[in-house]
């Protein structure tokens, strides 16, 4: 739920200097218009000095840049397509095609043109750069940190790059050299909010808490309507048991995004460590509504039923949570606890034994289903899981069975 900062891709521009006569007038009065930000018109203008010249590169190059940034991307790739044919030599429209199909989610037709465009112009950093982005949509961060090193040895001062490498790590779980790649980002960039949280959140993975929610301070102080940086110190407060002040956090992001789901699933969790669990639930009913296939939340709100006695509730959900993940073995060791609780001792015998088969070492799962046995007076099956369970760490069962006389 922690959120990590990313950049978009970078573009490049063209001018009108192969245009001649009207259609120049026409080419340079579309790049103003784009100038201003004013895209249809300037695509306007485009037509009209492809019209009067059919084969103006410049043109069809501006006119994709324009359907880019309108959002309109296969219309832009077709105008790169016709660049390309018209000029193969072209790198930028290779790098622009491969933006566009980039922003389509198109990642690894994205980087066959940005490989184009390398081939034509190895030496320009901003081609790796757009590169590693596209191999990290792929989540193939190794190689992302590849085209980051390239982009190091070609522009060492670039920050942007050591953060971009600084996330690659951290999804790699290389966090320490995350760390490393953030404070270089931060030197060469102090004023760096999104740079602050990336660093506090692998702390924070590090378990440095504490660390990671002074990050976090700075990030917004630097941006203070920045809903990542309140939702990562939400987590960071309600993992230190700090229960109130992740609440606070949570507040304030939801005040500049209400819309924020993750945001709510935090809240919930931590009205839950206040055993609020009304509360809980009301979160998590708003994050289901904005989410609905986030089988955690599902799970969260089935443990707060089951916490206010509504254990058919809390069924109903752990059933949501294995329709969507159905190798979570908590789902079925707490649904299992909630068919016990309602005298159903069979069918909580059989989500046990799918429990333990899901993780055979689980010592919760033989003790509660060693419950199971025993209330079905089983005492030979439901004294071997007590032990069982003692073996693995948790002698609760073994106990009370002892306690009762029900085990030797």
């Amino acid at each position: 739920m922690r959120k990590i900062i990313i950049f978009i891709f970078l573009v490049f521009i063209f001018l009108c200097s192969s245009a001649i006569g009207e259609t120049e007038d026409y080419c340079k009065i579309g790049l103003n218009y784009a100038k201003l930000g004013q895209y249809q018109l300037a695509i306007e203008n485009y037509d009209k000095a492809i019209k009067l010249k059919m084969d103006d590169v410049d043109a069809y190059y501006n006119r994709g840049d324009a359907y880019r940034k309108l959002g309109q991307y296969q219309r832009a790739i077709e105008d790169f397509n016709k660049v390309i044919s018209l000029k193969p030599d072209s790198f930028l429209a290779y790098a622009n095609r491969g933006t566009a199909y980039a922003n389509l989610g198109q990642y690894q037709r994205a980087i066959e043109n940005f490989n184009k465009a390398i081939d034509l112009k190895p030496n320009y950093f901003m081609l790796y750069t757009s590169r590693g982005f596209a191999y990290a949509d792929l989540s193939q961060y190794q190689l992302a940190i590849e085209d980051y090193n390239k982009v190091i040895s070609l522009k060492p001062d670039f920050a942007d790059v050591y953060n971009k490498r600084g996330i690659a790590y951290h999804k790699l779980g290389k966090y320490q050299q995350a760390i490393k790649d953030f404070d270089k980002a931060i030197t060469l960039k102090l004023e760096y909010a999104d740079v602050y949280s990336n660093r506090g959140l692998a702390y924070a993975e590090l378990g440095q808490q504490l660390r990671a929610i002074e990050d976090y301070n700075k990030a917004i102080h630097l941006k203070p309507d920045y809903v990542v940086a309140y939702n990562n110190r939400s987590l960071a407060y309600a993992q230190l048991g700090q229960y109130q002040q992740a609440i606070e956090d949570c507040n304030k992001a939801i005040s500049f995004n209400p819309n924020y789901a993750d945001v709510y699933v935090i809240r919930g969790n931590a009205y839950d460590g206040l055993s609020q669990y009304q509360r809980a639930i009301e979160d998590f009913n708003k994050a289901i509504n904005m989410n609905p296939n986030d089988f955690l939340t599902y799970f969260n709100r089935g443990n707060d039923y089951g916490k206010l006695g509504q254990h058919q509730l809390a069924i109903e959900d752990f059933n949501k949570t294995i329709s969507l993940k159905p190798d979570y073995f908590l789902a079925y060791n707490n649904r299992g606890d909630a068919y016990t609780r309602m005298n159903q001792y069979q069918r909580a015998v059989d989500d046990y034994n799918k429990a333990i088969s899901l993780k055979p070492k689980e010592a919760h799962a033989y003790n509660n289903r060693s419950l199971a046995y025993l209330m079905q007076g089983n005492k030979k099956l439901g004294c071997s899981d007590a032990q069982k369970a003692c073996e693995l760490g948790m002698c609760k069962a073994l106990e009370l069975a002892k306690d009762k006389r029900y085990c030797p």
